[in-house]
């Protein structure tokens, strides 16, 4: 009977140290989601500009429509979005460590 109680100390100690390493350490792992429509849908685009990216995927904003705004400083408009029942705007959501989502931001 003592080397069932030693066996199960062992393995809930076992657990115990693997559950402990998955846990995020001091601000790792914590993630925001960030909606990208236009040129920032483009990885490299947004590994430039954010410094990387956790992960990403595919996405559709419901309730909203692209339009392109005149830029007289640029010969190219600037994307943005409007809400238009009915429309929707395809897109990604980056996950961004909160450090990236700085960078994203100076970078705008």
């Amino acid at each position: 009977m003592g080397w069932k109680i030693i066996f199960a100390a062992v393995l809930l100690a076992s657990f115990a140290l693997l559950a402990f390493l998955a846990l995020p350490k001091s601000g790792q792992g914590r993630q925001v989601a960030f909606f990208a429509y236009g040129v920032n849908l483009d990885g490299q685009t947004m590994k430039s500009r954010a410094g990387g990216f956790e992960n990403s995927t595919a996405a559709s904003l419901h309730g909203y429509r692209l339009v392109f705004q005149s830029n007289k400083k640029s010969e190219f408009g600037v994307a943005d979005i409007v809400p238009e029942a009915g429309a929707s705007v395809p897109g990604a959501v980056y996950f961004l460590t909160p450090e990236q989502m700085a960078s994203l931001d100076r970078a705008a």
